[in-house]
């Protein structure tokens, strides 16, 4: 669920949080290619960056079940090359 894979520190620290350190603060515990090996699907709850992020739209494979909570982010997956993309109902 909204998977976030980028190294240690590439991006900001969050302005709302109580620490400036760059995030993610810390690495993956497993390789990304062990991360997509087995899933089934991914939940995207939403696009920003600290939700999903390039490195995630990257590593996970275009063929993947990709579920939406809306047209718009529909859009968005579809644009970035995805095929298999479902809306869910609420």
């Amino acid at each position: 669920m909204d998977p976030m894979l980028g190294p240690k520190g590439s991006f900001p620290p969050y302005p709302f949080a109580d620490s400036w350190k760059r995030n993610p603060i810390v690495e993956l515990p497993i390789s990304i290619d062990e991360i997509v090996h087995d899933i089934d699907a991914v939940i995207a709850t939403h696009y920003h960056y600290d939700h999903l992020d390039s490195t995630a739209f990257k590593a996970i494979p275009k063929r993947m079940k990709i579920f939406v909570k809306d047209e718009r982010n529909h859009r968005l997956f579809v644009r970035k090359g995805f095929s298999n993309v479902e809306i869910f109902d609420s």
